[in-house]
């Protein structure tokens, strides 16, 4: 299973696309990922779906959310002690750590760097979780991404530039 986010919100079972229809249950999936790998306490998922006014059935919504969600991705969306837990890949959290590789090889391999600069740019399909009802972790994680976006775009140009400069 992998979740795509950059760009619109995609989900790969077994190298299938599988439609996540229900927006509720597409935000609370977008929720998770922006979690990065950690456990979401029910109470910040509430906030996530229902950021300015929760129903007073908002923690029996949830389960039914989860538990729909849970029809799709089975047992990689465990209750912990903490929360809930999405174990599984994101394209978001290849491409930070693609770019977090790239920075630290820059200075040993700068033509390195910016082809791995390169190839992690070309993971974005469009804005960051575009589509999804966003709550405020979804907005902050959305933001986060765009400015590793950008500035993962900057230390390419910078790399091609010295490129060029090294042909001349």
């Amino acid at each position: 299973m992998h979740v795509a986010v950059l760009g619109p919100l995609e989900l790969r079972v077994d190298g299938r696309v599988v439609t996540v229809a229900a927006p509720k249950q597409r935000a609370v999936l977008a929720a998770l990922v922006a979690a990065d790998g950690f456990p979401v306490a029910a109470e910040r998922l509430i906030e996530e779906l229902w950021p300015t006014d929760p129903p007073a059935t908002a923690s029996a919504a949830l389960q039914v959310h989860v538990s729909g969600l849970r029809k799709v991705i089975g047992a990689r969306l465990p209750t912990v002690p903490a929360g809930y837990l999405l174990d599984a890949p994101s394209d978001a959290r290849v491409f930070a750590a693609a770019v977090a590789h790239a920075r630290r090889q820059h200075a040993t391999d700068p033509r390195g760097a910016a082809d791995r600069l390169a190839e992690a740019l070309a993971a974005w399909r469009g804005p960051a979780f575009d589509g999804v009802p966003a709550g405020p972790a979804v907005r902050a994680a959305a933001i986060r991404l765009e400015h590793l976006r950008v500035a993962g775009l900057e230390d390419w140009a910078e790399s091609e530039t010295g490129r060029a400069r090294a042909r001349r």
